[in-house]
C-alpha cells in the first residue's frame, strides 16, 4: 500500500511527459504542427484527439509497471516472506479494482493535461522537457510525504489534487474504503481535468 501510489504516480507521469512533449513541441519542431491545423478538424477536436492520446499512453504505462512490480516483488520477496513470521500480501483485492482503474484514469487525465500545457509554450523537443520537468516533481513531491502509514486520510486532504488519489490508492489496496473522501476525490480530479483541458486547449489557438 506504500509503494503501489508513489510506483503508479511516478510511472503515470513519466508515461505523459514523452507523448505530451512530442504532440506539441515535437509537432512544431518537424514543422507539421501547421500543417495539422490546415485540415477540416477543429482545433479542439485536433486538441481532444491529442490528449486521449497522451492519457492512453499515461494509463498504459502505469498499469504495465505496476503489474511488473508486483510480479517481481512476488517472485523476489515472496521465499523471503515465507520464512517471515509476519506475512507479506503482494495482490490487490480484486474487489479494489474498479476504484484503483478509475483513479488512476483520472490521474493519466490530468497529468496529461498538465504536461499538454507547459509543453505547448516550447518550440522544441528539448524546451518540452525542460518546461514539463517541475510540473513532473510536483506531482512526485507530496506522495513521497505520504508514505508514512501513519497518515489518515481526512476529508481536507480529499481535496487536494494527486495526495488524494495517492490516499486512496493506499487504502484501497488494504481493503479500506472511505466512500464519502473517495466521492470527494474523484469530483476534485474530475473537476482539474475539465479546466485543465479547457486551458489547454485555449493555448493552442494562440
Amino acid at each position: 500500500g506504500l509503494l503501489l501510489p508513489l510506483t503508479l504516480i511516478i510511472m503515470l507521469s513519466m508515461g505523459a511527459t514523452y507523448p505530451a512533449i512530442d504532440t506539441t513541441a515535437g509537432e512544431r519542431e518537424r514543422s507539421t504542427w501547421e500543417t495539422i491545423l490546415s485540415t477540416r478538424a477543429s482545433r479542439g477536436d485536433l486538441m481532444l484527439a491529442k490528449y486521449l492520446y497522451v492519457s492512453t499512453m499515461a494509463l498504459i504505462a502505469g498499469a504495465l509497471n505496476l503489474l511488473a512490480m508486483i510480479l517481481s516483488m512476488k517472485g523476489i520477496l515472496a521465499p523471503m516472506a515465507a520464512r517471515s513470521a509476519e506475512g507479506f500480501s503482494f495482490g490487490i483485492p480484486p474487489q479494489s479494482i474498479p476504484l484503483i482503474l478509475l483513479v488512476a484514469a483520472l490521474l493519466a487525465l490530468f497529468v496529461s493535461a498538465g504536461m499538454m500545457i507547459l509543453a505547448s509554450f516550447a518550440r522544441t523537443f528539448k524546451d518540452g522537457q525542460s518546461m514539463t520537468t517541475p510540473f513532473l516533481m510536483i506531482t512526485m513531491i507530496p506522495v513521497m510525504f505520504l508514505s508514512s502509514p501513519g497518515i489518515e486520510f481526512t476529508m481536507a486532504l480529499a481535496l487536494v489534487p494527486i495526495v488524494n488519489v495517492a490516499l486512496v490508492l493506499r487504502e484501497a489496496v488494504a481493503g479500506v474504503y472511505r466512500w464519502p473522501q473517495i466521492g470527494v476525490t474523484i469530483a476534485v480530479e474530475a473537476v482539474c481535468v475539465v479546466l485543465a483541458l479547457r486551458l489547454a486547449t485555449a493555448i493552442t489557438r494562440h
